[in-house]
Parts: C-alpha cells; structure tokens; sequence
C-alpha cells in the first residue's frame, strides 16, 4: 500500500513540476499550443555538434534545435559564396547529418544524407532520411510517426526537404503534432520545427 500511495504522490508531483501550459494543452483539445515555423542555419563549414535555442513572440524558451555532423566525403574545399543572415553553404560532395529537437516533454531526431555535386548550377538532393528516434514523457504517448523525405531532388524554385512528424498527446483528449524538417536550397541547409 505505501508504494502505490508513494507511486501516486511521484506521478502527481512529476505532472504537477510539468510547464503548466503543456499540461493544459493537452488536456483540452481547444487549446492545442502551436509553434511558429522555426527555421535555424547552421554552420555546415564546422566538423563540430552546433546547437541554437529557439524562443517564442513572448521570448519563452521553447526547445533547442541542434545539428551533429556525422560523416562528409567532399570533392572540393568548401565553397565561398555572399553570406546572409547566419546561412551557410553545404559542402560539395556527400555528407551526413543528425537534425534534433529537444524539449523537457518532446525530442526527436533524425538523419539524413546530402547530395550535392560539383558545380554553381547544380542541383542539391538528399538521398536517404533514417535512425528516426523519439522520446516523449509521461503523461504523453507518441500516436503515430513518420519520416519521409516530402522533394528529394532541389527544383529550380522548391528545396528538397525531409520531415519528421510526431503525433502525441495523452490519450482520449486531443494531440499536437510536430514536424521537424529539413531543407536544401540554393545550396544551403536549414532545419525548422512547427506544431499544430
């Protein structure tokens, strides 16, 4: 009896140490938070894990997104190019990446494998998106998730872009969705995260 009324008290004193708005969100449904289309430019140049806190219109820490770079195979040096607003180019060649998001209720990750071959007019792809991972805590429970690469190939006018969508929530009353992505374009990468 005194470990289940020990279970009970830790449950409560676990939910209750939650951020409040988490907790209400995902118990009424109607209020369901959203995140704006977060979008962070890491610095491809550098062989080393690079990570920037995300914030909302309030300045409230939201979570932290984050880059590890895990292999490059590259065919030239790294290419120069006009730099703006903290973007990067990606390295010609193949290269690996490991795109998170952390939170102290939601994380995931990914990784996925950049095509980008030798030339101004060429095309970046990305080539394969896997090692999809989650984690979640209690009360919450993941619903569904899937990772799916949306363009493999840069167009002219579109990126190419992968995205991690996890459903969660706590069951029987409403669910919030996020989409970690991923995008290639004119020869640069940038992640973003969003729910709704």
């Amino acid at each position: 009896m005194k470990k289940v009324l020990a279970l009970i008290v830790a449950l409560s004193a676990f939910v209750f140490l939650l951020p409040s708005n988490l907790v209400s969100a995902a118990e009424e449904q109607s209020e369901v938070p959203t995140l704006p289309d977060n979008e962070v430019a890491f610095n491809l140049n550098s062989n080393t894990p690079q990570e920037e806190d995300v914030y909302d219109d309030e300045g409230k820490y939201v979570g932290t997104m984050g880059i590890v770079p895990l292999s490059t195979s590259t065919s030239s040096n790294t290419s120069g190019g006009f730099h703006t607003m903290g973007t990067y180019p990606v390295k010609e060649g193949s290269s690996t990446f490991k795109i998170y998001w952390k939170t102290g209720v939601i994380n995931l990750s990914y990784r996925i494998n950049i095509s980008r071959p030798k030339g101004l007019f060429t095309k970046a792809k990305i080539t394969k998106a896997y090692d999809k991972w989650h984690l979640v805590t209690p009360p919450f429970t993941v619903n569904s998730d899937t990772l799916s690469i949306l363009r493999a190939q840069e167009t002219s006018d579109k990126p190419a872009q992968a995205r991690y969508r996890v459903r969660y929530g706590i069951v029987g009353q409403g669910s919030i969705n996020y989409d970690l992505k991923s995008k290639v374009s004119k020869q640069y990468l940038y992640t973003s995260v969003s729910s709704f």
